[in-house]
Protein backbone atom coordinates (compact mmCIF):
# COMPACT_ATOMS: atom_id res chain seq x y z
CA UNK A 1 0.00 0.00 0.00
CA UNK A 2 0.90 3.41 -1.10
CA UNK A 3 1.25 5.35 2.55
CA UNK A 4 2.72 8.62 0.88
CA UNK A 5 0.57 11.57 -0.04
CA UNK A 6 1.04 14.49 -1.83
CA UNK A 7 0.11 17.53 0.48
CA UNK A 8 0.07 21.35 -2.04
CA UNK A 9 2.13 23.71 -0.40
CA UNK A 10 0.38 26.74 -0.54
CA UNK A 11 0.48 28.22 2.77
CA UNK A 12 3.90 30.22 2.64
CA UNK A 13 5.48 28.98 -0.47
CA UNK A 14 5.96 31.87 -3.07
CA UNK A 15 5.29 29.28 -5.69
CA UNK A 16 3.06 26.52 -4.83
CA UNK A 17 5.12 23.03 -4.11
CA UNK A 18 4.50 19.72 -3.59
CA UNK A 19 5.72 18.14 0.06
CA UNK A 20 5.46 14.14 -0.29
CA UNK A 21 4.43 12.90 3.50
CA UNK A 22 4.73 9.31 4.53
CA UNK A 23 2.72 8.18 7.12
CA UNK A 24 3.94 4.71 7.19
CA UNK A 25 5.23 5.48 11.07
CA UNK A 26 1.41 6.28 12.11
CA UNK A 27 -0.19 3.90 11.07
CA UNK A 28 -1.57 0.31 12.78
CA UNK A 29 -3.14 -2.89 11.62
CA UNK A 30 -6.33 -0.82 9.98
CA UNK A 31 -6.53 1.20 7.48
CA UNK A 32 -7.32 4.91 9.19
CA UNK A 33 -10.74 6.32 8.03
CA UNK A 34 -10.61 9.98 5.90
CA UNK A 35 -10.48 11.93 9.33
CA UNK A 36 -7.86 9.92 10.87
CA UNK A 37 -6.06 9.72 7.76
CA UNK A 38 -5.71 13.55 7.28
CA UNK A 39 -4.81 13.88 10.91
CA UNK A 40 -2.15 11.72 10.11
CA UNK A 41 -0.75 13.79 7.22
CA UNK A 42 -1.04 16.78 8.99
CA UNK A 43 1.47 15.52 11.93
CA UNK A 44 4.13 13.72 9.53
CA UNK A 45 3.88 16.73 7.46
CA UNK A 46 5.72 18.52 10.54
CA UNK A 47 9.06 19.47 10.15
CA UNK A 48 9.08 17.56 13.55
CA UNK A 49 8.43 14.61 12.70
CA UNK A 50 9.65 14.72 8.82
CA UNK A 51 12.08 17.90 7.72
CA UNK A 52 12.12 18.48 4.81
CA UNK A 53 14.56 20.71 3.87
CA UNK A 54 13.42 24.03 1.74
CA UNK A 55 9.72 23.07 2.94
CA UNK A 56 7.67 24.69 5.69
CA UNK A 57 5.50 22.06 7.92
CA UNK A 58 2.02 21.11 6.62
CA UNK A 59 -0.18 25.19 7.73
CA UNK A 60 -3.75 26.19 7.11
CA UNK A 61 -4.04 26.79 3.76
CA UNK A 62 -2.20 23.82 2.75
CA UNK A 63 -4.09 21.15 0.12
CA UNK A 64 -3.97 17.45 1.06
CA UNK A 65 -4.32 15.10 -2.12
CA UNK A 66 -5.28 11.75 -1.05
CA UNK A 67 -5.06 8.76 -3.24
CA UNK A 68 -8.76 8.79 -4.83
CA UNK A 69 -7.46 12.12 -6.28
CA UNK A 70 -10.42 14.18 -3.41
CA UNK A 71 -8.80 17.39 -1.89
CA UNK A 72 -9.08 18.74 1.51
CA UNK A 73 -7.42 22.50 2.72
CA UNK A 74 -5.89 22.33 6.13
CA UNK A 75 -8.38 24.53 7.90
CA UNK A 76 -8.38 26.90 10.99
CA UNK A 77 -10.00 23.49 12.88
CA UNK A 78 -9.62 20.40 10.59
CA UNK A 79 -10.17 20.11 6.80
CA UNK A 80 -12.55 20.79 4.36
CA UNK A 81 -13.39 19.59 1.00
CA UNK A 82 -12.14 22.05 -2.30
CA UNK A 83 -12.43 21.18 -5.63
CA UNK A 84 -9.34 21.05 -8.01
CA UNK A 85 -11.21 24.31 -10.06
CA UNK A 86 -10.76 26.17 -6.43
CA UNK A 87 -7.14 25.20 -6.00
CA UNK A 88 -6.31 26.24 -9.08
CA UNK A 89 -7.42 29.68 -8.36
CA UNK A 90 -5.27 29.99 -5.02
CA UNK A 91 -2.94 32.56 -4.67
CA UNK A 92 0.64 31.96 -3.21
CA UNK A 93 1.25 32.75 0.37
CA UNK A 94 -2.65 32.29 1.11
CA UNK A 95 -2.28 32.46 4.65
CA UNK A 96 -1.22 36.03 4.41
CA UNK A 97 -4.54 36.42 2.12
CA UNK A 98 -7.35 34.29 4.36
CA UNK A 99 -8.07 33.77 7.83
CA UNK A 100 -8.96 30.32 8.98
CA UNK A 101 -11.31 29.70 6.14
CA UNK A 102 -14.05 27.40 7.76
CA UNK A 103 -15.16 25.69 4.46
CA UNK A 104 -14.69 26.12 0.27
CA UNK A 105 -17.71 29.04 0.41
CA UNK A 106 -15.65 30.74 2.96
CA UNK A 107 -12.38 31.03 1.34
CA UNK A 108 -13.55 32.10 -1.81
CA UNK A 109 -15.75 34.86 -0.63
CA UNK A 110 -12.36 35.65 1.70
CA UNK A 111 -10.66 35.21 -1.53
CA UNK A 112 -12.78 37.67 -3.36
CA UNK A 113 -13.03 40.61 -0.97
CA UNK A 114 -8.95 40.51 -1.15
CA UNK A 115 -8.95 41.35 -4.98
Amino acid sequence: MNNVYDVHMYAFHETPVIRKVDITPGLGEVQPEQNELLELIFKYGQNDFQPVSGRYSVSVGDVVELHDGSLHMVGGVGFFPISRETMEKLPPNISRKVIFPKNEEDLLEQLERRI
